[in-house]
């Protein structure tokens, strides 16, 4: 994802001791294999790493309000991509519990995400911000991209994605494409090679959110972390959280 690490635009779980114990052994078993340090390492660094070595401020941002999305398909196979990101967004949507669904007008959409031609895909995102117009080669450069924006509290505010409707799927990457730019478009900006296995992973050929991922994508969604908390802050507050919850 390219995000808003291009720019940042500020307009960027003991009722009895038998319980318990049958409790404890649910837990150690649904978190089989996911270790507690792993964890809280790669939500640190998906959360306040940025990719491109663009600046970061250094706090949280997610989103605090309904996020609506538009799909501006423009080649390729329509109901094949409104399929495959309806079910995604619903998985995000139970994740998250944030409200996410679909408009029919751009212009009152949250999020617009782009299916085009690789040839003309940029220029298409930047007809939709203009800003974009100061990273042509790393939106060239890059499979499919993507850029939010935040408010001065660290609230998600608006986002644009693209994906190019004939080099994704000749690559076998339009799955993971529309997996990762989405997720990652809830304020999981980073991608890193040690993050493993993972949709926040370049090297990976994974398709859908591991269980790793859909732990960090819960993880920053706890209401315990506000949008706008402070690297250290939240990341302590993070270990607690892991913590309750068994790992």
């Amino acid at each position: 994802m390219l995000g808003n690490r291009v720019r940042a635009r500020v307009t960027r779980w003991l009722r009895a001791p038998l319980l318990a114990g049958a409790a404890l052994l649910l837990l150690a078993n649904a978190n089989d294999g996911l270790q507690f340090d792993t964890l809280l390492r790669d939500f640190e660094t998906i959360a306040f790493g940025v990719e491109f070595e663009q600046e970061t401020d250094g706090r949280l941002h997610k989103w605090a309000a309904p996020i609506r999305f538009y799909l501006d398909i423009r080649a390729g196979q329509p109901e094949l991509y409104r399929r495959l990101t309806a079910e995604h967004l619903a998985q995000l949507r139970e994740l998250t519990g944030l409200d996410i669904g679909f408009v029919d007008d751009p212009a009152t959409a949250d999020v617009v995400m782009i299916f085009d031609r690789a040839d003309t895909l940029v220029a298409t995102a930047i007809h939709y911000a203009p800003s974009l117009a100061d990273s042509v080669t790393l939106l060239r450069d890059a499979l499919c991209f993507g850029r939010f924006s935040r408010n001065q509290a660290g609230e998600i505010i608006s986002g644009l994605i693209g994906i190019p409707s004939d080099r994704a799927p000749s690559e076998g990457k339009l799955p993971h494409c529309i997996v990762e730019e989405t997720t990652q478009l809830l304020g999981l900006p980073n991608d890193s090679d040690l993050v493993n296995p993972s949709i926040f992973n370049d090297r990976s050929v994974i398709d859908y959110l591991t269980e790793h991922d859909r732990v960090l994508v819960r993880l920053l969604y706890d209401r315990r972390l506000p949008p706008g908390m402070g690297r250290e802050e939240a990341v302590e507050a993070a270990r607690g959280i892991l913590r309750e919850q068994g790992f």
